[in-house]
């Protein structure tokens, strides 16, 4: 569990410092239905963004993005480190 929110902390610093934590968090509100099939693409490309990404990110970031219990601690986390 611990291992999950220091995944979730680095994600987020990294969408803010692109810019694009409200865009990740429109994404994840509204794109249910594209969730699953980045979640897919993620698990089916690992391959390939292997090269780029760690495996246990890309791991953390599929199992995110189907579950909506998930994205929905996520989004708050966001939320709340946009705060801070």
């Amino acid at each position: 569990m611990e291992d999950k929110y220091h995944v979730w902390q680095e994600w987020a610093r990294n969408l803010h410092h692109w810019g694009l934590a409200s865009m990740a968090i429109v994404f994840l509100q509204a794109g249910a239905p594209l969730r699953i099939l980045a979640a897919q693409a993620a698990y089916l490309g690992q391959p390939f963004f292997d090269l780029f990404i760690k495996s246990d990110t890309l791991n953390s970031l599929a199992k995110l993005l189907e579950n909506d219990g998930e994205i929905a601690s996520f989004i708050g986390y966001l939320r709340e480190v946009d705060q801070a």
